[in-house]
């Protein structure tokens, strides 16, 4: 560039000399004395022109070409005495400001490599943050799920305390009425028993009664058993004083009518006596039945008189015990209030408590979103870095994976113009669950072409680099049809072992995963934090395929 201008700038300066001398000389013998003027004029001002081209060439643009040789053959090792090298050396005009300038521009990259490394320093602290957001975000959000579980508990325990509460009022009152009812019938028992014992008492007179009425019944029936025999005799008497009339004759015809009458009353008292007995004896029966019914009856009443006096014994008992229930009662609705006025203050404390892990739930989100901005931020700073060619370690990570990149980028552009397979295969995303994989594995159509092209590239950065942990392409999705060897080991069935073991043909569709492959950036950076404590940086870069974006080349490194 350098040496064109100065060819330039010297074309001008000698073919404006032969143009003033021929073109002056010729238009003043065509054009006459004024024209030649006019066109003199109009040259030696393109002379001067030139001149001042020529001059600025050799007192600026010169030391300035000079200087930016000096700064890309010396790059970081640039210091302020090798600006007063070379063309510059001399230069008493424009020189020393170039040398100032070349300073300025020194502490430019060294500010410019302070903000890399606060920049750096940054990333790997908004990692550790954003991790322990993350981790605080989920306790939040566990304690938050406990707090709204316990709340509910609470507000069933005090909906269940009311119950209790209305249902032991309820019993105090329920105890109130039974004790209540418990005074009325031990009043109506007692006045049962006073009645059956009156009515046992009666019972018993006229069990006595009827006892005499027995008594006499017999005495009576002795009688008549008298009067019987009396009639009897009467009667043998009558019938002898009948015969001895048949044989007085006519005289005794008298004493026959009178001895007929009396034969005939003492048959009557005999039958009359016969029934009568017969009477007393039904009498004696039944007086007997029921001198034995009202024994009976008696026992039958007193034994009813015990137990109504049982009953009584009980009724106060329940007395008894409906009072202290209804002690107990009232006291348990005193207390289950207490109880519901406290679980009440509980829930209030928890819905406050709820309330702040809802803020601070909100809160977090929010510095985690700051974070993520800065995290943002700093990523496109890494990306714009890029330019000023510093010797970093992203700088040089950057290099290896634009290298890796192009050389994706041709091995599958020359599979499909071999006809290895078809672009449309190339870019299809929808991937097929591969059976009895846990963590899931899916193929694709075009994992067994990656099997094939990929791990002599990807295989190469890592034996080059040992400081590059994985590298490995992905498509836009999130998805890696190939990973490292190291990180293809055969699966074992446990889980852990091949979360870690295995991540070949993975849809890794977190934020980093997602993001290396689907950005179009120059360069995207980003630093995050294992579980297994670790911080380590994600650089990945776009890989296109015949112009078309199919992915990005995702390398990854432990932060110094």
């Amino acid at each position: 560039m350098k040496q064109e201008m100065m060819r330039t700038s010297m074309s001008l300066l000698f073919g404006a000399a032969v143009i003033s001398y021929v073109v002056g000389g010729g238009v003043t013998l065509a054009l006459g004395q004024e024209a030649s003027h006019y066109l003199t004029g109009f040259l030696l001002t393109g002379l001067a022109t030139t001149v001042a081209i020529g001059l600025v060439y050799l007192r600026v643009l010169k030391p300035l070409y000079s200087a930016r040789e000096i700064i890309s053959a010396n790059g970081e090792s640039l210091s302020p005495s090798d600006f007063s090298k070379s063309a510059l050396n001399g230069d008493k005009v424009i020189g020393p400001f170039i040398e100032k300038m070349g300073g300025i521009m020194l502490k430019f990259v060294a500010v410019i490599g302070n903000v890399s490394e606060i920049i750096e320093k940054n990333s790997v602290s908004l990692a550790e943050t954003s991790h322990k957001v993350d981790h605080l975000n989920k306790s939040i959000e566990v304690l938050a799920l406990k707090s709204r579980e316990i709340a509910a508990s609470s507000d069933a325990i005090a909906a269940t305390t009311a119950q209790v509460s209305s249902n032991a009022a309820n019993a105090a009152q329920f105890a109130i009425k039974a004790r209540g009812d418990s005074v009325a019938g031990q009043a109506s028992l007692r006045e049962a028993i006073e009645e059956m014992r009156h009515m046992s008492t009666r019972t018993e007179e006229t069990s006595q009664l009827i006892a005499k009425l027995h008594e006499s019944s017999t005495q009576i029936q002795e009688i008549t058993q008298v009067i019987e025999g009396i009639a009897g005799q009467i009667n043998l008497l009558a019938l002898n004083a009948a015969i001895e009339a048949a044989r007085a004759g006519e005289h005794g015809r008298g004493f026959a009518v009178v001895a007929d009458e009396v034969r005939k009353l003492a048959e009557k008292t005999a039958k009359a006596t016969g029934e009568i007995g017969g009477k007393i004896g039904e009498i004696q029966n039944e007086t007997e039945h029921a001198v034995d019914t009202m024994h009976s009856l008696v026992e039958d009443v007193n034994r009813g008189v015990g137990r109504v006096e049982h009953v009584g014994e009980q009724l106060g008992d329940i007395l008894h015990h409906s009072s202290d229930l209804e002690s107990q009662m009232n006291a348990i609705a005193e207390g289950a209030e207490k109880n519901h006025a406290e679980v009440g203050q509980i829930s209030e404390s928890l819905r406050l408590v709820r309330e702040q892990l809802d803020s601070f739930e909100t809160q977090m989100k929010s510095v985690s979103e700051q974070a993520m901005a800065l995290s943002d931020l700093g990523e496109g700073m890494h990306e714009s870095l890029i330019d000023l060619n510093l010797d970093t370690v992203h700088n040089r990570m950057y290099k290896i994976a634009s290298q890796g990149a192009a050389e994706i980028r041709k091995a599958l552009e020359e599979s499909v113009r071999t006809g290895k397979i078809r672009q449309d295969d190339l870019f299809d995303r929808h991937y097929q669950p591969i059976p009895n994989t846990n963590p899931q594995k899916f193929s694709s159509r075009f994992d067994q072409l990656t099997d094939q092209v990929l791990p002599s590239i990807q295989e190469k950065i890592l034996e080059q680099n040992p400081d590059i942990v994985f590298a490995a392409a992905t498509d836009d999705q999130g998805y890696i049809p190939t990973h490292n060897k190291k990180f293809a080991k055969p699966l074992t069935g446990n889980y852990q072992n091949d979360l870690a073991g295995n991540r070949t043909k993975r849809v890794f569709n977190d934020r980093t995963g997602a993001r290396c492959g689907s950005h179009t950036k120059r360069m995207l950076l980003q630093t995050y934090k294992r579980d297994t404590g670790e911080v380590m940086h994600d650089l990945s870069v776009p890989i296109t395929v015949n112009g078309r974006h199919w992915g990005g080349l995702r390398m990854g490194y432990k932060a110094e």
